[in-house]
Order: C-alpha cells, then structure tokens, then sequence
C-alpha cells in the first residue's frame, strides 16, 4: 500500500461564536442522549458573560460511534465501560499495525469484525495509512449516532426513495419550452423499474402557459452500444482544408517575418 504522507485532518472542527441572546438551551426540558457526552446535571456550564450558555471553542467530531447501529448491537443501546475498554484494546492493534486509514464507520466496523488490518475503502488510490489520522474519541456510550427511529437504524426506502428526482425552475427568460420560458417548472424522475427498463417521467406547470400541469413517461431501454457523435461532420473532409490553410498563413507570416 503506498500511503500519502501529508497532513490530513480525520474530524470535523467547528469554532462556534457567542450565542445569540435568544437562543435557548435545548438540553432544557428533555433527557439527555449520551451518558458520557452530556453533561452531568450537577455540574457548572460555562456561560457567557449576559448568561448564555457559552459555546465558543473548537469542537471535534471525532466519536467512533457510528451512524447506524451495527447488527451486533441490535438491541442495545448503551455500551458499559467495560465494552467500551474492550473495543479501544482491539483498536488500538488497528492503529498500531498502520495499515489502511479507516474513515468514518470504518474503524468501529473492523473492531466488531475483529479484522485487525482492514483495507482501505479506496485501494486504488493506495489511500492513507492509520498514522495520519487523528485519535478517535470514546467518550459517546450510545451504539449509534441516530437516536430516532429508537432501534438506531435508517428506516427503509420508499418508493419514491427508490426515484431520482430532479426539481427545477428559475429558467432563463431566453429558453423555450413549448412557449413556455421563466415560469417553468420541471420537475423530472428516473426509476428503475426492471433490468433493462428506466422509467423516465417528467411533469412541467407554467400557469402563465397552460390551464393545469401536465405529466408524461418514456420508458428508457438500456442498450449494449456505446455512444458516438451523430451531428453531421461530412465525414471530416474539411478538416484538412482547414489545416492546410492555417498552415499556409504560418509560412506567409514567418516569410513576412524573415524579408523584414
């Protein structure tokens, strides 16, 4: 593995400036999420001089707690610190042995799998190794970053979760649809109905053209061919011509340039 020496940054640094005087702490009137990262209710917060929770600083999204919850803690919830001990130890031979960098849920993925020299995400490109990233942080006990749905996990996708949809307006004055220009609005959706079929809908509304919006459908086949350019070119025969005259105007620009 060739890994990129240079410095890279594994968390996500935020410097937050006073808080607005309206703003309000959220923490206030429900249950705190994360044993370990909240704070006790007994301790002092930091405020700011007018009494404001004071949230200046730079604060690291370092946590190895990933998004959803992994199969191996279905159910669960918390981690005890005895789990958690347990986890940094195996880690911890993860990043000694400097092998591929593991971005993201990558690192707590190989310690659940017990893969002590997991692979890059990104082979190809030989990736970075374990070294340059930054240490991660074990002070969250929740087995996921999603606190709703309960069961920690991304619900299912619905149907028109499985559909690209693509929205669009604010078309220039000067484009034409139909007689319809800046009032346009498009609204377009791919789906993948079969192996070989992508249904393509889409759906235009301009009030200022048509009495209602209007929808229509083309099935797309999918094709075994590649693509070339099917504008005319006259099979290129031009090309020389034209070649040969720029060169042309060379050797009667440098026969100018050498008579002087």
């Amino acid at each position: 593995m060739a890994a990129r020496h240079r410095s890279a940054f594994g968390f996500l640094a935020v410097a937050v400036g006073l808080v607005a005087a309206s703003f309000t702490l959220t923490a206030q009137g429900r249950a705190p999420v994360s044993n370990a990262g909240s704070a006790r209710q007994d301790s002092v917060l930091a405020r700011t001089p007018d009494g404001h929770p004071d949230f200046q600083g730079v604060w690291a999204n370092n946590t190895v707690t990933p998004l959803q919850r992994p199969k191996q803690w279905e159910g669960k919830t918390l981690l005890t610190d005895a789990e958690i001990a347990e986890l940094q130890n195996f880690a911890a031979q993860i990043v000694e042995n400097d092998g591929d960098a593991q971005f993201g849920d990558g690192l707590i993925t190989a310690v659940l799998n017990h893969v002590a020299n997991p692979k890059s995400y990104d082979p190809g490109t030989g990736n970075y190794n374990q070294f340059w990233l930054v240490e991660r942080d074990w002070h969250d006990r929740r087995t996921s970053l999603i606190t709703d749905p309960p069961d920690g996990r991304i619900p299912p996708l619905t149907p028109e979760g499985q559909t690209l949809v693509i929205d669009t307006t604010n078309f220039s004055p000067k484009s034409d649809f139909m007689g319809s220009h800046e009032n346009l609005h498009l609204t377009e959706r791919l789906t993948r109905v079969g192996p070989e079929v992508l249904n393509y809908e889409f759906t235009v509304s301009d009030p200022t053209m048509w009495t209602a919006a209007w929808t229509a459908m083309i099935p797309l086949k999918l094709k075994d061919e590649l693509i070339y350019e099917y504008a005319c070119h006259e099979g290129n025969d031009a090309m020389s011509d034209m070649l040969r005259g720029h060169r042309f105007e060379e050797r009667e620009g440098a026969a100018k340039t050498s008579s002087k």
